[in-house]
């Protein structure tokens, strides 16, 4: 391989320069021809201007196929030989490009950044310059001119951040011209914002200089905001500029000698945790969204909610990080919905969130997102989108709006009233909004609930909001999808009174497609204890008939996996389809799932159910619906394959009441299959079995009966139970059994007086 070396050498003025000899090897020969570029120019005593190279500095060498990057060997004040890494270029024409970082080696660009480090007067770092040459001579022009903003004011606040915005690109891919015996830089795209973050700060009175180049233009409808230091309070100032000039290799200095920062931004209160920053009018929501987006950091403060707040505006959402958020009782009303104009990833009144957040309320119309709105959006949350860690506690908060999503994006959207996503604590939170999520494409793994779309723990927590999803896979009350860890994941008193509907009658032939809907929650991964919860709604999942089983719908759960359901119950009827439309050709074997209290697995203790069980399929080219007869008291099917998931039923109660136009009992467990054929999906229903569950009972309308399957007693703890034992007293027997964990139960309103938790 051959050895390339760089020699460094600086013309300042009409200086010449010094020169080190290579003996061996490929030398270039690089000179700088303005003398305030970087690097910096140092008289060594001898006359000459030489440039002092920091470890850091990095040059580009390309022949447009083959790159090497230069660096320094040591840091020196004559200019060192430098080493390289990368593949030799080997010309005829060689492009280099200070400093190297700025070039993207896969597309070829040389790109101005929208952050930059602050530059320094004498060594402007990173100040961009380009040679090429048919030799390996090459003469380093600037390719930038350089706005230099000198700030100063009174008073001891420190300079944290300097943003500039134009309506011209301040930053992005440049393209580079001849421009006489120079080179000159033009941005076409990229974003019209730049901004500059002290390492150091400078008190207003000690003042700061600011160094940003820029390509040459006339730059119009300019504005400089200057930020306190960031670990502070929140301040700026905005000042307006019009017709700035930059003019390649020369200065352009624009002087601010009176920065006043606005104290009234977030003002109010220091952010500790006993005199935390307060929030009290639309000015102080949209000035803490404005810090947040422009990369101010709150962690570690306090902030509380003083008044009920009205926003006259479209929100934009913001991601916040600090210790609490305090909603402190008080509401937030929408009036003018959100802001989506900007395509975010997470939506909801904070894009995303860490810490902790309680008491908060939102309010407002209705609200609808349109499709092109959400193209980009992966989570959304009337509250929070996403929650940035899987720490952190929301309690106490409640959302009021009616929320609207169509989108037609494949990729997957995690939807909840309140939450969009979030695997910390969740307590105490209710949404009484009604949420449609639509989709005109089939997304494999996308979630509605009520409370929260994604989740972790939840306990204490209420929708009351009908829930309609369509072309999405899961779908729940509370949560869409709970993801538990095996580590004492749980959802605890936790109830639904809306209705819950999931359709999804296209995609192709894969388990994707299965449609589960739940009182609480649509899928339960990995193990997870579900106590003292119930559901009043009714649930309906209608699914395809392209993968077996089509639609699972459950009172509580769609589907669990190795989860134990305790103290529960549901009064909704649970119905589960398959098939598209009538007009649809064809007869669908394929049975649905419907189960009083799971859909599919789960093994559950002390529960009961009261709804109507419905399983429907269509039939014989559309010309009706038949009942499919895949039904279970408590839990329609236990998993044949997976001993793990094997489901178990024990001291529980059922109606023995399903709409399937048929004579069978209705078992507390509808099928379990593990000792059955595997084919057992495609048999006929009088060839497969359901099972009683251990000590459960059925019940007929008003009158109430005790033992496994209309058998004479049922024995709880040491005590045993005759028929015609109400399903009360056996619910409290089974629930001193658990433990004090677990809810009392108490006669509810009605005929028959179903029981009810006594709270």
């Amino acid at each position: 391989m051959k050895k390339y070396y760089l020699i460094i050498a600086a013309l300042a003025a009409a200086l010449a320069c010094s020169k080190e000899t290579v003996n061996t090897g490929l030398s270039f020969t690089a000179t700088v021809g303005d003398a305030f570029t970087k690097t910096s120019l140092s008289d060594l005593g001898g006359g000459a201007y030489d440039i002092v190279w920091a470890t850091s500095d990095q040059i580009l060498i390309t022949d447009d196929t083959n790159n090497a990057v230069y660096k320094p060997t040591t840091a020196a004040t004559q200019s060192p030989l430098s080493r390289y890494s990368g593949t030799d270029p080997v010309g005829p024409t060689y492009k280099a490009y200070y400093p190297s970082s700025f070039y993207n080696t896969s597309n070829k660009e040389f790109t101005l950044p929208e952050e930059r480090t602050s530059y320094t007067t004498g060594a402007f770092v990173d100040f961009p310059m380009y040679a090429q040459s048919d030799n390996t001579d090459l003469q380093f022009k600037n390719v930038c001119g350089l706005l230099q903003l000198s700030l100063s004011g009174t008073g001891s606040e420190k300079i944290g951040k300097v943003v500039v915005t134009a309506d011209e690109y301040l930053s992005g891919p440049m393209t580079i011209t001849a421009d006489g015996g120079a080179y000159k830089a033009s941005l076409s795209s990229g974003s019209k914002s730049v901004s500059v973050t002290f390492s150091s700060y400078k008190t207003l009175t000690e003042g700061a200089v600011v160094n940003i180049p820029l390509p040459a233009g006339t730059y119009t409808g300019l504005t400089i905001e200057v930020f306190s230091n960031p670990a502070g309070p929140y301040y700026s100032q905005k000042v307006a500029k019009s017709g700035i000039v930059i003019v390649r290799s020369q200065v352009t200095t624009v002087t601010l000698t009176s920065i006043a920062f606005d104290k009234t931004a977030l003002a109010k209160g220091s952010g500790t945790s006993v005199d935390p920053f307060q929030i009290e009018t639309e000015d102080d929501v949209i000035a803490l969204g404005e810090a947040c987006r422009k990369g101010l950091s709150f962690s570690g403060k306090y902030f509380i909610v003083n008044n009920n707040i009205t926003l006259t505006k479209a929100h934009v959402p913001f991601a916040l990080t600090c210790n609490t958020f305090d909603g402190n009782s008080k509401t937030i009303t929408l009036s003018a919905g959100y802001d989506f104009s900007s395509k975010p990833v997470y939506g909801g009144f904070f894009s995303e969130f860490s810490g902790t957040l309680k008491d908060l309320t939102m309010a407002g119309p209705d609200v609808s997102f349109s499709t092109g709105e959400t193209a980009n959006m992966k989570a959304f949350g009337a509250l929070v989108g996403s929650w940035q860690t899987k720490s952190g506690t929301v309690s106490g908060c409640s959302n009021g709006i009616n929320i609207e999503i169509s989108s037609s994006a494949s990729a997957q959207i995690l939807v909840g009233g309140l939450l969009g996503v979030y695997y910390g604590t969740i307590g105490n939170c209710h949404n009484t909004g009604n949420l449609t999520v639509s989709s005109t494409v089939r997304s494999y793994n996308s979630s509605v609930g009520g409370v929260v779309g994604k989740s972790g723990y939840v306990s204490t927590s209420v929708n009351a909001g009908n829930i309609t999803a369509t072309n999405v896979r899961f779908c729940g009350g509370v949560s869409g999808y709970m993801n538990g860890d095996g580590s004492g994941y749980y959802v605890d008193k936790c109830k639904n009174t809306g209705d819950v509907s999931s359709t999804t009658l296209t995609g192709a032939s894969s388990a994707d497609n299965r449609v589960r809907a739940g009182g609480i929650a649509g899928y339960c991964a990995n193990p997870i204890e579900a106590r003292n919860c119930f559901n009043s709604g009714s649930i309906t999942a209608w699914g395809p008939i392209v993968y077996w089983p089509g639609s699972i719908a459950g009172g509580l759960f769609g589907e669990t996996g190795g989860h134990d359901i305790k103290n529960c119950y549901n009064l909704g009827d649970i119905t589960a389809k398959v098939g598209r439309a009538l007009s649809d050709a064809g007869t669908y074997t394929c049975k649905p799932l419907a189960g009083g209290i799971s859909g599919f697995n789960g093994n559950v203790t002390n529960c009961y159910s009261a709804g109507t069980l419905i399983t429907m399929r269509s039939v014989n080219s559309g010309s009706g619906w038949e009942y499919g007869r895949c039904e279970g008291g408590i839990v329609s099917m236990t998993d044949y394959k997976n001993s793990v998931y094997q489901g178990s039923a024990s001291f529980c109660y059922y109606p023995d009441a399903r709409l399937d136009e048929s004579s069978y009992d209705l078992y507390c467990i509808g099928y379990q299959t593990r000792a059955q054929k595997e084919d057992y999906y495609q048999n006929n229903n009088s060839t497969t079995k359901g099972v009683s569950g251990t000590n459960c009972s059925s019940f007929h309308s008003a009158t109430l009966v005790t033992g496994g399957n209309k058998s004479g007693t049922v024995t709880i703890g040491a005590t045993e139970y005759p028929v015609g034992t109400s399903i009360l007293t056996l619910l409290n027997a089974g629930k001193d059994e658990l433990g004090s964990s677990y809810l009392p139960w108490k006669a509810g309103a009605g005929d028959p007086a179903y029981p009810v938790f006594d709270e």
